[in-house]
């Protein structure tokens, strides 16, 4: 008996709750029930409608073959990605560094662009409609690498993105010309050595999750640079206007390559003088979204170089002035600028050359990168400050019949400059 009336009170509750769920779907589903004589019956819920789209979900395999050369690092990734769920319409991935994407291909990729959320990129990757599988090859290309000195960047590559499931396998290959070395690995696990690899300096790391490859990147040692400077030398002279410099920058060139090219002149300066000598060119590029003066040389030989510019000088401060520039610089380039005055005082830090004064003309060194930094402001000339003072009065008075008698009491404190004179207004 017991059991008979759980029986009834387990199918009077699904006939409650069917009950209820027929009143909430009314215009979206039907529920038909029927109890037979032996107690026996059935609920029948008949659903309408579109059931909602499952999220999509996928995985990513991106095995990257890295470049290292004297120029740039360039970078071949072959992608895999796999939908495991839902209708693909983009596919995101993200992106750690900032390389430039210069091309993406792929069979069933539509098109592709780089998106920006804060501090994070991500390459989205629109897919042709079923697509549950996408190959494609994406090449990066890193900023123009100045070895001169070591040059030390983070090497970009892929991170998971959107995908649930995501591996990245880079493998570093450095040009003859170049010496590498990875001095940060985090969120990477290095792989086992290549035979052209140097003992101890690993070229294959793996990760899942993205993370940091640190570069300092150098000029092998027996490795010639396509272009050698000598002899270089900047003289510059202050404009009557006093807001800007012109300069003559002369140098002795040494091209070891056909068409050899460095940069010649970057930042807060221009040419004033376009060069013709026929032994090499200049051309004005775009590099990491500044200007730049780029000088090649069609032939191998030694030339001489003349080039004028002109720096402009910047309002540092209310009585300071600054220029920032970069030259192609030799092992030691003397800079000399004349018509400045001697009543100065450069900025002394670790990136501004600090010139002295000889004569009429203020000489200093440019650092081996060739950046032209100064920063300077007038210096005070004793006895120029500005007075300040402080006064005090006291005031006695005496009234008497027909006559008003005043003293006055002044106290001055001088608390900079001079006090020669004192003028009292009398109302």
């Amino acid at each position: 008996m017991t059991a008979f009336i759980r029986f009834w009170f387990v199918i009077l509750t699904s006939l409650t709750v069917s009950a209820t769920i027929a009143q909430e779907i009314t215009n979206s589903a039907s529920v038909n029930s029927s109890i037979g004589d032996d107690g026996t019956g059935t609920i029948i819920v008949e659903a309408r409608g579109n059931l909602p789209k499952p999220p999509v979900f996928f995985t990513a395999v991106a095995n990257a073959a890295v470049e290292v050369g004297p120029n740039h690092i360039e970078q071949t990734i072959f992608a895999n990605l796999k939908v495991v769920q839902g209708a693909a319409t983009t596919l995101s991935l993200g992106i750690n560094g900032d390389d430039r994407v210069i091309e993406v291909q792929g069979e069933s990729l539509k098109s592709w662009s780089v998106r920006q959320e804060g501090d994070r990129r991500f390459l989205d990757l629109h897919v042709i409609e079923n697509t549950q599988e996408l190959r494609v090859q994406i090449k990066l290309q890193s900023r123009a690498l100045h070895l001169r000195t070591a040059d030390t960047l983070d090497l970009a590559h892929l991170a998971p993105g959107d995908a649930i499931g995501f591996t990245s396998l880079i493998a570093l290959q450095y040009a003859p010309e170049v010496e590498a070395i990875v001095t940060n690995a985090t969120g990477f696990a290095p792989l086992s050595q290549d035979d052209n690899t140097t003992v101890g300096k690993p070229n294959r790391f793996q990760s899942t999750t993205g993370g940091q490859l640190r570069l300092v990147v150098n000029r092998a040692g027996a490795a010639p640079a396509p272009v050698e400077l000598s002899e270089t030398k900047l003289n510059g002279d202050v404009h009557a206007n006093g807001n800007s410099i012109n300069f003559q920058y002369r140098s002795l060139a040494t091209a070891t390559v056909a068409n050899a090219e460095i940069t010649v002149l970057a930042g807060n300066a221009a040419l004033s003088l376009v060069p013709t000598d026929v032994n090499y060119r200049i051309r004005l590029v775009q590099e990491n979204g500044s200007p730049v003066y780029k000088l090649s040389f069609p032939k191998i030989g030694t030339f001489p170089i003349a080039l004028d510019f002109v720096a402009a000088l910047n309002q540092a401060s209310a009585d300071g002035r600054s220029m920032d520039f970069a030259v192609a610089a030799g092992a030691v380039v003397p800079l000399t600028i004349n018509g400045l005055g001697s009543d100065i005082d450069f900025q002394r830090d670790q990136t501004s050359v600090v010139p002295q004064r000889i004569e009429q003309t203020w000489l200093g060194f440019l650092p081996a990168s060739g950046r032209a930094a100064l920063q300077w402001k007038s210096m005070r000339q004793a006895g120029e400050g500005k007075l300040f003072f402080a006064s005090t009065g006291r005031i006695e008075s005496q009234v008497a019949a027909g006559l008003l008698r005043q003293d006055h009491h002044l106290d001055f404190q001088v608390l900079q400059g001079s006090l020669p004179t004192i003028r009292i207004a009398l109302d």
